[in-house]
């Protein structure tokens, strides 16, 4: 199911289970949580090659492939807006930084 793209919600609902008690299980089972990690990348690269398929072509639904890749993988084409005040705070630490430096 995690090889299928399935998101954890998902798939422990099929196993009747919550989330959180699917995940619990899971870390108390080593080699069990390494091969559902290798599933879901697995399930990532896939879908990381069919992108690519998807981009050459033309007749795909684009907006279609979006919603697929948000839902599966949470990967948007939406730009974070930076926050100004950050960027001043990186200047000013920089700033500090610099001072503080041996001449």
């Amino acid at each position: 199911m995690a090889q299928q793209g399935m998101k954890d919600f998902e798939i422990a609902a099929e196993l009747d289970m919550t989330e959180l008690e699917m995940l619990g299980t899971l870390k108390k089972m080593p080699e069990a949580m390494r091969l559902y990690k290798i599933a879901k990348n697995q399930g990532y690269s896939r879908d990381m090659e069919r992108l690519k398929t998807w981009i050459e072509d033309k007749d795909i639904n684009t907006s279609l492939v979006k919603v697929y890749l948000a839902q599966r993988h949470g990967i948007t084409d939406k730009v974070e807006p930076t926050d100004d005040s950050t960027s001043e705070d990186l200047a000013n630490l920089f700033q500090e930084l610099a001072e503080k430096l041996p001449k």
